[in-house]
């Protein structure tokens, strides 16, 4: 089910959607449709409300705007690694059913590693699926019997992040 943004009174293709300040485009000049989006991988949201978000975000952003953060590795931006390790690696993978044939797959791997001259390298990588078959049975108004048809649909995601620290 589609989900658009909007601020202070405006319509979705006068909010501004960014992912780490870079805009995300919308098709259609409809506005970024954000119920497309899972919520694996996403730090934070900051909302900026009022035209003064166009400052902050860019221009388009003319009743405010939303800024996705990717921050990459939170879990390993600050760990200490051992000496004799070199690295470290976290992997998270959820899994999801519902009514109407729906399901959704999130799997994410981050990790640390240091160099020979105590630099670290650290990222993340996020891969979500989801889909739904949509059909469900019904009785209209005149207890006739039907079945939704064509309620489907499929979404998938890939985000990743990467930094670098000298120690």
């Amino acid at each position: 089910q589609s989900a658009h943004i909007q601020v202070r009174g405006g319509n979705a293709r006068q909010a501004l959607v960014t992912l780490n300040g870079l805009r995300v485009r919308a098709p259609l000049g409809i506005g970024f449709d954000i119920g497309r989006l899972s919520l694996e991988g996403f730090d934070r949201a900051v909302v900026h409300r009022g035209a003064s978000a166009a400052t902050t975000l860019g221009i388009g952003a003319l009743t405010g705007g939303v800024d996705l953060l990717v921050e990459p590795s939170r879990n390993f931006s600050h760990a200490s690694i051992s000496k004799t390790s070199k690295r470290a690696w976290r992997t998270v993978v959820h899994g999801m059913s519902g009514s109407f044939q729906t399901y959704e797959t999130r799997a994410s791997l981050e990790g640390i590693a240091t160099t020979e001259s105590d630099a670290s390298i650290f990222g993340r990588a996020v891969f979500a699926w989801r889909e739904s078959q949509g059909d469900f049975p019904f009785v209209d108004q005149q207890g006739t019997p039907l079945t939704r048809v064509n309620n489907q649909h499929t979404y998938g995601q890939a985000l990743g992040s990467i930094g670098w620290r000298n120690n």
